[in-house]
Protein backbone atom coordinates (compact mmCIF):
# COMPACT_ATOMS: atom_id res chain seq x y z
CA UNK A 1 0.00 0.00 0.00
CA UNK A 2 3.05 2.29 0.00
CA UNK A 3 2.69 2.88 3.74
CA UNK A 4 6.02 2.90 5.60
CA UNK A 5 6.38 0.13 8.16
CA UNK A 6 7.79 1.60 11.36
CA UNK A 7 7.16 -1.08 13.96
CA UNK A 8 6.20 -4.67 13.34
CA UNK A 9 5.68 -7.83 15.33
CA UNK A 10 7.09 -11.26 14.54
CA UNK A 11 4.52 -13.33 16.45
CA UNK A 12 5.61 -16.86 17.47
CA UNK A 13 9.04 -15.75 16.27
CA UNK A 14 10.99 -18.95 16.91
CA UNK A 15 14.55 -18.34 15.66
CA UNK A 16 13.57 -14.80 14.62
CA UNK A 17 14.36 -15.29 10.93
CA UNK A 18 11.26 -13.49 9.62
CA UNK A 19 11.65 -10.49 11.94
CA UNK A 20 15.37 -10.23 11.21
CA UNK A 21 14.73 -10.19 7.46
CA UNK A 22 12.12 -7.44 7.98
CA UNK A 23 14.58 -5.40 10.04
CA UNK A 24 17.25 -5.83 7.34
CA UNK A 25 14.96 -5.13 4.39
CA UNK A 26 12.68 -2.43 5.82
CA UNK A 27 14.89 -0.92 8.53
CA UNK A 28 11.92 -1.11 10.92
CA UNK A 29 11.76 -1.94 14.61
CA UNK A 30 10.64 -5.52 15.24
CA UNK A 31 9.20 -6.93 18.45
CA UNK A 32 9.88 -10.68 18.35
CA UNK A 33 7.29 -12.39 20.57
CA UNK A 34 7.60 -16.03 21.56
CA UNK A 35 6.60 -18.13 24.56
CA UNK A 36 9.92 -20.01 24.51
CA UNK A 37 12.92 -18.42 26.23
CA UNK A 38 15.17 -20.85 24.36
CA UNK A 39 13.80 -19.65 21.01
CA UNK A 40 14.30 -16.02 22.05
CA UNK A 41 17.96 -16.71 22.89
CA UNK A 42 18.36 -17.93 19.31
CA UNK A 43 16.53 -14.83 18.03
CA UNK A 44 18.90 -12.60 19.99
CA UNK A 45 22.00 -14.43 18.72
CA UNK A 46 20.72 -14.28 15.13
CA UNK A 47 19.91 -10.56 15.41
CA UNK A 48 23.46 -9.93 16.67
CA UNK A 49 24.94 -12.05 13.88
CA UNK A 50 23.11 -9.95 11.27
CA UNK A 51 23.78 -6.59 12.90
CA UNK A 52 20.15 -5.72 13.73
CA UNK A 53 20.24 -6.18 17.50
CA UNK A 54 19.29 -2.49 17.81
CA UNK A 55 16.10 -3.11 15.77
CA UNK A 56 14.97 -6.58 16.91
CA UNK A 57 13.67 -6.83 20.48
CA UNK A 58 12.99 -10.39 21.71
CA UNK A 59 10.15 -10.53 24.27
CA UNK A 60 8.89 -13.62 26.11
CA UNK A 61 5.13 -13.52 25.71
CA UNK A 62 2.07 -15.66 25.13
CA UNK A 63 1.08 -13.93 21.88
CA UNK A 64 0.53 -10.23 22.84
CA UNK A 65 0.23 -10.74 26.62
CA UNK A 66 3.49 -8.87 27.41
CA UNK A 67 2.77 -5.94 25.06
CA UNK A 68 0.84 -2.89 26.27
CA UNK A 69 -2.83 -3.04 25.28
CA UNK A 70 -2.77 0.29 23.49
CA UNK A 71 0.31 -0.42 21.35
CA UNK A 72 -0.60 -0.82 17.67
CA UNK A 73 1.57 -2.09 14.84
CA UNK A 74 1.66 -1.44 11.10
CA UNK A 75 2.69 -5.01 10.29
CA UNK A 76 2.27 -8.35 12.04
CA UNK A 77 3.87 -11.53 10.69
CA UNK A 78 3.48 -14.99 12.16
CA UNK A 79 4.45 -18.60 11.64
CA UNK A 80 2.33 -20.06 14.44
CA UNK A 81 1.90 -23.70 15.53
CA UNK A 82 -0.64 -25.14 13.05
CA UNK A 83 -0.01 -28.89 12.96
CA UNK A 84 -2.89 -31.06 14.23
CA UNK A 85 -1.92 -32.78 17.50
CA UNK A 86 -2.61 -36.23 15.99
CA UNK A 87 -0.39 -35.52 12.97
CA UNK A 88 2.67 -34.64 15.06
CA UNK A 89 3.12 -38.25 16.14
CA UNK A 90 1.50 -40.04 13.22
CA UNK A 91 2.03 -38.33 9.86
CA UNK A 92 4.66 -35.61 10.27
CA UNK A 93 8.10 -36.29 8.78
CA UNK A 94 10.37 -37.63 11.56
CA UNK A 95 13.03 -34.97 10.89
CA UNK A 96 10.40 -32.31 11.72
CA UNK A 97 8.63 -34.09 14.57
CA UNK A 98 11.90 -35.00 16.31
CA UNK A 99 13.77 -31.72 15.69
CA UNK A 100 11.17 -28.99 16.20
CA UNK A 101 9.94 -28.22 19.74
CA UNK A 102 6.37 -29.42 20.35
CA UNK A 103 5.40 -25.86 21.35
CA UNK A 104 6.28 -24.65 17.84
CA UNK A 105 4.20 -27.34 16.12
CA UNK A 106 1.09 -28.26 18.10
CA UNK A 107 -1.93 -26.29 16.90
CA UNK A 108 -4.51 -28.40 18.76
CA UNK A 109 -6.97 -30.98 17.45
CA UNK A 110 -7.68 -29.09 14.19
CA UNK A 111 -4.38 -27.22 14.05
CA UNK A 112 -6.30 -23.95 14.35
CA UNK A 113 -6.15 -23.12 18.09
CA UNK A 114 -3.34 -20.57 17.87
CA UNK A 115 -4.60 -19.24 14.53
CA UNK A 116 -7.99 -18.39 16.08
CA UNK A 117 -6.25 -16.56 18.94
CA UNK A 118 -4.02 -14.67 16.51
CA UNK A 119 -7.05 -13.59 14.47
CA UNK A 120 -8.76 -12.09 17.54
CA UNK A 121 -5.59 -10.51 18.89
CA UNK A 122 -4.37 -8.98 15.61
CA UNK A 123 -7.79 -7.46 15.02
CA UNK A 124 -7.07 -5.30 18.09
CA UNK A 125 -3.34 -4.78 17.49
CA UNK A 126 -3.12 -3.47 13.91
CA UNK A 127 -3.21 0.25 13.26
CA UNK A 128 -5.54 1.57 10.50
CA UNK A 129 -4.37 0.11 7.20
CA UNK A 130 -2.05 -2.34 8.98
CA UNK A 131 -1.32 -5.74 7.47
CA UNK A 132 -1.05 -9.30 8.77
CA UNK A 133 0.87 -12.10 7.03
CA UNK A 134 0.54 -15.55 8.59
CA UNK A 135 1.67 -19.03 7.56
CA UNK A 136 -0.74 -21.96 7.94
CA UNK A 137 -0.98 -25.64 6.98
CA UNK A 138 -1.37 -26.52 3.30
CA UNK A 139 -4.90 -27.91 3.82
CA UNK A 140 -6.18 -25.12 6.10
CA UNK A 141 -6.89 -22.28 3.62
CA UNK A 142 -10.69 -22.51 3.72
CA UNK A 143 -10.76 -22.67 7.53
CA UNK A 144 -8.36 -19.73 7.82
CA UNK A 145 -10.39 -17.61 5.38
CA UNK A 146 -13.56 -18.43 7.32
CA UNK A 147 -11.96 -17.44 10.65
CA UNK A 148 -10.65 -14.09 9.39
CA UNK A 149 -13.60 -13.10 7.18
CA UNK A 150 -16.11 -13.80 9.98
CA UNK A 151 -14.27 -11.79 12.60
CA UNK A 152 -15.60 -8.28 13.26
CA UNK A 153 -15.99 -5.90 16.15
CA UNK A 154 -18.07 -2.73 16.23
CA UNK A 155 -14.98 -0.78 15.08
CA UNK A 156 -12.76 -3.14 13.09
CA UNK A 157 -12.74 -5.87 10.47
CA UNK A 158 -10.33 -7.60 8.12
CA UNK A 159 -10.47 -6.87 4.40
CA UNK A 160 -8.38 -7.81 1.38
CA UNK A 161 -8.08 -11.32 2.80
CA UNK A 162 -5.92 -13.27 0.39
CA UNK A 163 -4.15 -16.62 0.24
CA UNK A 164 -0.67 -16.94 -1.26
CA UNK A 165 0.94 -20.12 -2.52
CA UNK A 166 4.37 -21.46 -1.60
CA UNK A 167 6.97 -22.51 -4.18
CA UNK A 168 5.29 -25.94 -4.42
CA UNK A 169 1.98 -24.32 -5.40
CA UNK A 170 0.26 -25.06 -2.08
CA UNK A 171 -1.84 -22.50 -0.21
CA UNK A 172 0.41 -21.46 2.70
CA UNK A 173 0.21 -17.76 3.66
CA UNK A 174 -2.71 -15.51 4.56
CA UNK A 175 -2.55 -11.77 4.09
CA UNK A 176 -5.21 -9.49 5.51
CA UNK A 177 -5.57 -5.75 5.97
CA UNK A 178 -7.31 -4.13 8.92
CA UNK A 179 -10.06 -1.62 8.29
CA UNK A 180 -12.11 0.53 10.64
CA UNK A 181 -15.79 1.35 10.39
CA UNK A 182 -16.26 5.08 9.93
CA UNK A 183 -19.19 6.64 11.74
Amino acid sequence: SGKKVTHCVDLCSGSGVIGIVLALELGCKVTALDLSLEALKVTSANANRHGVENLVKPVCSDLFAAVGEKQLFSLIVSNPPYVRSFDIHNTLQPEVAEFEPLLALDGGSEGLDCIRRIACDTLQRLEPGGMLFMEFGADQALDVIEIFSGLRTRERFFEMIDIHKDYSGRDRVLSAKINFYHE
